[in-house]
C-alpha cells in the first residue's frame, strides 16, 4: 500500500463506535471549545464510556466538558494507532471522524496534523469504488 498505512484496534470487542456517534453529531461537534476543562474518562472502552458519559450527566458536569473528554480519549486512541504504524507524512484522516471539528483540534493539539479532505465522509467510499473498477477490469 502507497501513502498512508491503513489500520484499527481490535483490542476492544465494542470498537470505539459509540464515541464516534456521541462525538461527531454534526450540531454538537465544535460544543467542547466552550467547556471548561475536559472531563478525563477513565476507560478505553466504548461500553464502559458511554456510562461514564451518561453518570457524570447526572452528575451535572457540563455536555461541554463530557464532549470535550470524549473528543480527547478519542484523539488519545487514534495518536496511538498513529504512532504504532508511523505513516508517511502528509496523512489525511477519513469517514465521519473527519468531520469533528472537537476531534480535529484536539488531535493538533496532541501534535497529530492530519489533512482533512472537503468531504472526508466519501473517502473511503470512493477508494472501494476504486478498487472494485481495478478487480474488474483485471
Amino acid at each position: 500500500m502507497t501513502g498512508c498505512a491503513s489500520f484499527c484496534s481490535v483490542s476492544c470487542p465494542a470498537p470505539p463506535i459509540l464515541y464516534f456517534i456521541l462525538g461527531a453529531e454534526p450540531a454538537l461537534n465544535n460544543l467542547s471549545e466552550f467547556g471548561g476543562p475536559p472531563h478525563i474518562f477513565t476507560t478505553g472502552c466504548a461500553v464502559f464510556g458511554e456510562s461514564e458519559a451518561i453518570s457524570r450527566v447526572a452528575e451535572g458536569i457540563s455536555k461541554e466538558d463530557i464532549l470535550a473528554g470524549v473528543h480527547l480519549a478519542l484523539a488519545g486512541k487514534l495518536a496511538a494507532l498513529v504512532e504504532k504504524v508511523e505513516p508517511e507524512k502528509p496523512c489525511a484522516i477519513s469517514g465521519g471522524g473527519g468531520l469533528n471539528v472537537g476531534l480535529i483540534k484536539k488531535l493538533e493539539e496532541l501534535g497529530l496534523h492530519l489533512l482533512v479532505p472537503p468531504q472526508p465522509q466519501l473517502v473511503n467510499a470512493l477508494g472501494a469504488s476504486i478498487m472494485a473498477e481495478e478487480q474488474v477490469t483485471n
